[in-house]
């Protein structure tokens, strides 16, 4: 049978997900606490203005009330709410640390080289799997365990690992299967005129794909006549091999003709580990990308930083935007990953890698906007015991870091 999705799917992972604001409700909205200003309900007006799910509309009526009120702003009881707001960041991202587990993917997808049924996925067969009835029944029991990471990460779970080892038949609304960054037709169980049908043997990469069911068009310059050119694409989704990763970081750096880049200090020349290849690159690619805003192309120059740590099993890259600083309030709603980029990239990477940024700040301690600090917004943090918010010495513009676990 097959699975329903529990979860909307976009066209590719780098979208934010932004819901249309409801009119109805918002001429409601406006409605109801015009008449409780009129009516000085102060219980009301405080209920209300906390239900209003339009926070450009919720945060008007807050700065209104606060003008409107008599009372001392120390007794206000709706500074409580506005101190909610200001605590906004650290309340998503805790709930975000709920999912938020890359030692734990990467466990999960030690599968695919383990002794398992899943190894067969992209290994050659051999005794442990000989069929194709019991390939099928081996991922079937292992898939219990490669569903956690269906909360991990929505998107890798339900647009490459599932798409191409188990769906059956199409998504809603579609007329063949699209998985993955090319979109492509064929898996290990759809359509079922194909490898259900043709895999007779023990050697299910060398079937070649009738025609009619064939991709057209060519991906990375190869041709997809072979169930193996699929195969490889898939294992290129879901893992980096040898010098992938450092292709992979200069082909978006080289994007940024515009700029001078700094790889002297990087030290990763061939590395593998398991993520979703796909999702990381264009987290990256978006990080560069806000680089080339108006603003911050005023600075061109970017170092880009990698090194090893064998004992801790990960690697660390950290992209530096040289004397480019963000200068916003912690409280910006960007930065509270309310709305923007840094939302998208955060919902791209969680479970994949650890994620923080660190830059110079307007100080959360006065009341001055002059007044500036450095901080590091740890973002995605798999350890619960680091602050979301470290206040630290320098930075020498707005750098990225970003941990995997490998």
């Amino acid at each position: 049978m097959e699975e329903k999705e529990k979860s909307n799917i976009v066209e590719e992972p780098a979208v934010a997900y932004v819901t249309k604001p409801n009119s109805k409700a918002i001429n409601s909205d406006r409605k109801r606490i015009k008449q409780s200003f009129e009516d000085r309900d102060l219980n009301f007006i405080i209920n209300s203005i906390g239900k209003i799910k339009n926070s450009k509309l919720r945060r008007k009526y807050e700065e209104r009330y606060i003008r409107k009120s008599s009372m001392d702003n120390n007794d206000n009881p709706l500074k409580k709410i506005i101190g909610e707001y200001q605590s906004a960041l650290d309340t998503q991202i805790k709930e975000m640390k709920s999912q938020h587990s890359p030692i734990e993917m990467q466990t999960i997808l030690s599968m695919f080289s383990g002794e398992t049924a899943l190894k067969y996925s992209t290994h050659s067969w051999d005794a442990h799997i000989d069929s194709y009835e019991k390939f099928i029944n081996g991922i079937n029991v292992e898939k219990e365990k490669l569903d956690k990471i269906k909360k991990l990460n929505t998107y890798f779970y339900w647009n490459v690992l599932y798409d191409f080892l188990y769906r059956s038949k199409p998504k809603p609304g579609e007329d063949s299967l699209k998985w993955g960054r090319h979109k492509l037709n064929i898996g290990w169980q759809y359509p079922d005129k194909v490898i259900p049908l043709l895999c007779k043997s023990d050697r299910p990469f060398s079937i070649r794909i009738p025609k009619l069911y064939r991709e057209k068009k060519r991906v990375n310059n190869v041709t997809l006549t072979y169930f193996e050119n699929y195969v490889n694409i898939f294992k290129e989704h879901i893992e980096f091999r040898g010098v992938a990763f450092k292709k992979m970081l200069e082909s978006l750096a080289n994007d940024m003709n515009e700029f001078k880049i700094d790889w002297t200090d990087f030290n990763i020349d061939s590395v593998d580990f398991y993520t979703s290849t796909w999702q990381v690159e264009i987290a990256i690619k978006k990080i560069f990308e806000n680089m080339k805003s108006p603003k911050r192309r005023l600075n061109r120059d970017i170092k880009i930083s990698g090194h090893m740590d064998t004992e801790m099993n990960s690697i660390q890259i950290e992209i530096l935007h040289k004397n480019s600083y963000s200068d916003k309030s912690l409280n910006d709603k960007k930065l509270q990953i309310e709305v923007g980029e840094f939302r998208a990239i955060r919902k791209i990477l969680v479970s994949l890698c650890d994620w923080s940024v660190e830059s110079r700040f307007k100080d959360i301690e006065t009341k001055n906007v002059n007044d500036k600090k450095c901080y590091r917004i740890n973002y995605l943090c798999e350890n619960n015991d680091i602050p979301i918010i470290q206040e630290i010495d320098s930075v020498d513009g707005f750098k990225h870091i970003l941990k995997f676990r490998i």
